[in-house]
């Protein structure tokens, strides 16, 4: 009878272990969207198809969009969207274009047309990034960029900025406050499964990627960037509170950067673009800190 209870129990541990293996593996591998709903041709601005990799060797796309020649914007998309889809994307790369800036947009690793490799919402994205930098100077000239990351792409942005300082700014737009509240929160918003679980899914992110999300908080992060930093939210945003991002904003001011904080009243996670002066605000801080660097 005991040895049925404790065969009972050693398999109820496996079953659950397995279940969240299965829910880690469904939130580093999102649905591919490989079409793109919007193409710079749409809007009527010419571009130039180019790939790349990844430290790794992960394949990266992405277009190349020239402006004015003001400076160089790096464009990062979310989590599960690509650089065609999602309206803030578009948003900012016509917005961007139109007050001069040169723009590039890619897709991440597992997204768009990018090359298959598990998404670890931030830490390899960031690797992605300076992939991308690394094309940009190389084929571009660019030596100094900005960057507007949207959720994912505002996380893998304010990594990317520690570890490169060829990043003069950042542009962090919706950012969840670390990668451990990200998991805690995209359990409950996209699965509807407890915040108890993160726990173990932390635990597959060490075992299998080799990362550690507790390593990736944004605040501590902002405190070791050398870029100047925007945090924009909006105070419906279920991913990250105003004064989660007043936080991050702080840090950075600590490390002796330009920062700033922009609320957008109202509106929720990567809804900020419906701001009239959104464009408006985000090109004169680019262009302010992109001129001083």
């Amino acid at each position: 009878m005991v040895e049925l209870l404790l065969y009972g129990i050693i398999g109820a541990v496996l079953a659950f272990l397995l279940f969240t293996l299965l829910v880690f593996l469904k939130m580093t591998n999102p649905p591919r969207k490989e079409v793109y709903e919007w193409t710079p041709e749409k809007s009527g601005y010419e571009y130039t198809d180019f790939a790349t990799a990844s430290k790794d060797g992960t394949k990266l796309y992405g277009w190349h969009i020239k402006g004015g020649g003001k400076g160089l914007i790096i464009v990062a998309h979310g989590y599960t969207e690509n650089m065609g889809n999602g309206s803030y994307v578009r948003k900012a790369i016509e917005g961007m274009l139109s007050k001069g800036f040169d723009v590039v947009a890619f897709d991440f690793r597992g997204h768009g047309r990018s090359g298959d490799a598990p998404s670890t919402v931030g830490p390899r994205e960031a690797e992605d990034i300076i992939a991308i930098i690394d094309w940009a100077e190389k084929k571009l000239g660019a030596e100094k960029v900005a960057l507007i990351g949207y959720s994912m792409g505002a996380m893998a942005s304010i990594i990317a900025s520690t570890m490169d300082d060829r990043v003069a700014v950042v542009v962090a737009d919706s950012p969840p406050p670390g990668l451990p509240q990200a998991i805690v929160r995209g359990l409950k918003v996209f699965a509807g499964l407890p915040g108890e679980l993160a726990s173990f899914i932390k635990l597959w992110a060490r075992l299998l990627y080799k990362v550690n999300p507790n390593n990736y908080v944004m605040w501590d992060l902002a405190a070791k960037t050398k870029a100047a930093l925007m945090v924009v939210v909006g105070t419906k945003d279920p991913f990250i509170s105003v004064d989660e991002a007043q936080r991050i904003v702080e840090a950075a001011k600590k490390a002796g950067v330009p920062a700033e904080l922009f609320v957008v009243d109202g509106v929720g996670h990567v809804e900020t673009v419906k701001h009239p002066e959104y464009i408006e605000r985000i090109a004169a801080f680019i262009e302010k800190n992109l001129a001083a660097k």
